[in-house]
């Protein structure tokens, strides 16, 4: 499972700057395609395809954000690689050790062992 961290001002502040309706569409769902710190490819046709909108529209939206910020690119057409801007936020993985609260062991009572001060003490492991 993954998750991903955002900076509040910064990520409000960043959305209101977004004019065109299919930059903001897209700002808010990048991060399942994309990450903070690899640069990745991204299909544009599949996005377009996904949002109901042209080619042009989503390359004129990735344009925009790249603008503002909100995303990095690299490269040349036609092998542009985009990551996201680790100005406001990040994309992680949970931990293994971390377990959902249903998937946890039930814990193990301990052993109670009653010590009285009259008993004979208890036969030594040798």
């Amino acid at each position: 499972m993954q998750f991903v961290v955002v900076y509040t001002e910064q990520y409000a502040r960043m959305a209101q700057r977004i004019k065109s309706q299919p930059a903001l569409r897209l700002f808010l769902v990048l991060p399942r395609y994309l990450t903070f710190t690899e640069f990745r490819f991204l299909r544009q046709v599949d996005l377009a395809e996904e949002f109901g909108v042209s080619d042009a529209a989503i390359s004129r939206a990735l344009n925009e954000l790249a603008r503002l910020g909100a995303v990095e690119r690299r490269g040349k057409r036609p092998l542009v690689e985009w990551r996201l801007s680790a100005e406001w936020g990040w994309r992680g993985v949970r931990p293994p050790s971390h377990k959902r609260k249903g998937e946890q062991k039930p814990a193990q009572r301990p052993t109670l062992r009653v010590i009285r001060d009259d008993a004979p003490p208890p036969p030594s492991a040798a």
